[in-house]
């Protein structure tokens, strides 16, 4: 549905814990970063190219990069176009797309 995205399932971690980085590692021995903390925040470091993660959430908005993001009806408008989310309110989740995970930062309110 997302064609070459990276798509990722994202929970935060315990309060306990200050963060969990998950190291993404690419075809060519290069790697990235995708790092969560008990806030809800999501910073992705090193990941060219669209991103999408489904994070778990009650939150209703998405920010990237510090700037809220338009919510889409349908989970197949994330799969192109400008930064987005898509609100799955039964499995307590937003789908939020990245245009370009090389450097970005998520959040949730």
């Amino acid at each position: 549905m997302f064609g070459a995205a990276l798509t990722v399932l994202a929970f935060p971690p315990p309060l306990a814990a200050p963060a969990v980085t998950f190291v993404v590692h690419h075809d060519d021995d290069s790697t990235g970063s995708l790092t969560s903390t008990a806030d809800g925040a999501l910073t992705i470091e090193g990941v060219p190219g669209r991103v999408i993660v489904r994070m778990r959430t009650d939150s209703s908005r998405a920010f990237v990069d510090g700037v809220q993001v338009r919510e889409v009806t349908s989970l197949a408008s994330l799969a192109d176009g400008a930064a987005s989310f898509y609100s799955d309110a039964d499995g307590r989740a937003l789908w939020i797309a990245v245009e370009d995970g090389a450097r970005s930062s998520i959040t949730v309110d």
